[in-house]
């Protein structure tokens, strides 16, 4: 699949696209690194003791030589302006995906077209005109999704591996636990639900099909139907 994908995309989209894998990654390391700031905010906040306990920390107080509780409240501000600067990023992220998935949409979509139109008239009358529509709207729109959902899934992968490498370092036998479950449910994911899945993808292009067959049936009597 991801061999037809790249025969289809041009020299541009493929840089493109790799840079937009690469900024994913960029993404990731945000993404979990503003998860693991949230508990250490919470207990640092809930508990001022550890400011008398742990040596990082008290060397910090002596260094900034300020109350703990103006050490929180600049601990919040500037997890607040990081979880503001996360969000712009996400949304900037986002806003290159749908702009490079539906950019290819409408590429793709003229160069099928292209294509038809470049055949000759006898080969072009033996298609079925209702294919021809499902092909240039329907399976080119789910071409240009299926990139997006690819880029999507890469950057959360890359998030559960980077979590999933810290929570090692915090506790193995708990993370060795969890991936046990993960692997079970991805058994159950392949062996169980991903022909479920294919039978309805199947029934889907079924149905698209004959959808269009009706309109195109319709359409073109409908002189006929009106009389």
């Amino acid at each position: 699949m991801l061999k037809k994908l790249f025969f289809i995309l041009s020299k541009e989209d493929k840089n493109f696209l790799f840079f937009l894998l690469v900024f994913s990654v960029f993404v990731s390391f945000i993404e979990t690194f503003a998860i693991s700031l949230v508990m250490p905010f919470i207990t640092l906040a809930s508990d001022f003791s550890y400011f008398d306990r742990n040596k990082y920390l008290i060397s910090l107080k002596e260094y900034l030589n300020i109350p703990v509780f103006e050490i929180i409240v600049y601990f919040g501000v500037g997890l607040i302006v990081f979880y503001v600067f996360r969000a712009l990023l996400n949304a900037y992220y986002f806003h290159l995906l749908a702009r490079f998935s539906k950019g290819r949409y409408h590429a793709i979509a003229y160069k099928v077209f292209s294509k038809f139109l470049n055949i000759n008239y006898e080969k072009f009358t033996q298609k079925n005109q209702s294919e021809i529509l499902k092909s240039i709207t329907g399976e080119v729109y789910n071409l240009s999704t299926m990139i997006s959902s690819f880029l999507l899934l890469m950057s959360e992968i890359f998030v559960v591996l980077l979590l999933y490498a810290l929570m090692l370092l915090i506790n193995y036998k708990i993370t060795l636990f969890l991936s046990i479950f993960m692997v079970l449910n991805a058994f159950i994911l392949v062996k169980i639900l991903s022909p479920i899945i294919k039978k309805a993808g199947v029934r889907r292009e079924e149905a698209m099909k004959n959808f269009f067959e009706i309109l195109n049936t319709n359409l073109n009597n409908f002189k006929f139907i009106k009389l």
